[in-house]
């Protein structure tokens, strides 16, 4: 009976193995990468931004109309106006206190954000892994 079971319990291993190797889907409405660096934290008038969502809104304002870009930012679709940009302020914007606070204190900071629809907007630390589309 336990020679039976073996073949089994590996048949399930590799599936299990096959089904986490997929690419994982996401539903949401756009998701770009990008690095939080000194430059996206201050406006084009040179004044120094003290919210997250102002220095979020710089990084695409940085990205699209002023081409400074980091070199692991990469391209969204939702913020590439002004008036796109103006959704920073009204969206609910979900950031772990540990990730705003090293946002806001200086540190370079690579992130994923994730907008899910015009009300809701998560940022994440790190990048977006390679399997996720």
């Amino acid at each position: 009976m336990q020679n039976c079971k073996r073949p089994l319990f590996l048949l399930f291993m590799l599936a299990c193995l096959v089904l986490s190797l997929q690419a994982h889907a996401y539903d949401g409405l756009d998701l770009y990468d990008c690095v939080i660096s000194d430059q996206d934290r201050f406006n084009s008038k040179g004044v120094r931004l003290t919210t997250v969502r102002a220095i979020l809104a710089q990084d695409r304002a940085n990205y699209h109309r002023f081409k400074r870009r980091d070199a692991l930012d990469s391209a969204d679709q939702t913020f590439v106006s002004a008036s796109q940009r103006q959704l920073w302020q009204s969206a609910r914007v979900d950031v772990d206190p540990a990730l705003e606070e090293k946002i806001l204190r200086g540190d370079a900071v690579a992130i994923s954000v994730f907008v899910f629809t015009p009300e809701w907007i998560q940022v994440r630390e790190g990048l977006i892994p390679p399997n996720v589309s």
